[in-house]
């Protein structure tokens, strides 16, 4: 009986896990239509993690000029791929390759 409760749980956490990997291949291909180019050269999806996306930005000024568009980004990939399912963006300074 154990075995078929740990196959179970196996495939359902692999689809849960291929399903937010999609997602967050569709999250990005919104920021690349959204973003200007010089942009998205700074900046790197990271995480899609209970609604919230993490973006990691090469510097604190590209940050704030992200963070300033924060809003209308959030609302531009809910209405467009996200279906409400993306409560907030965050920018962290990080690595980008």
């Amino acid at each position: 009986m154990d075995g078929i409760k740990e196959v179970i749980n196996s495939v359902i956490g692999k689809l849960s896990d291929s399903r937010k990997k999609d997602f967050k291949k569709e999250l990005e291909g919104g920021l690349k239509k959204i973003l200007e180019k010089e942009d998205l050269r700074h900046v790197k999806v990271t995480t899609f993690f209970h609604g919230i996306l993490c973006i990691n930005v090469d510097s604190p000024a590209r940050a704030y000029k992200l963070n300033l568009k924060k809003e209308r980004l959030t609302e531009y990939l809910n209405n467009n791929f996200g279906e409400g399912n993306l409560k907030d963006i965050r920018f962290r300074i990080g690595k980008i390759k």
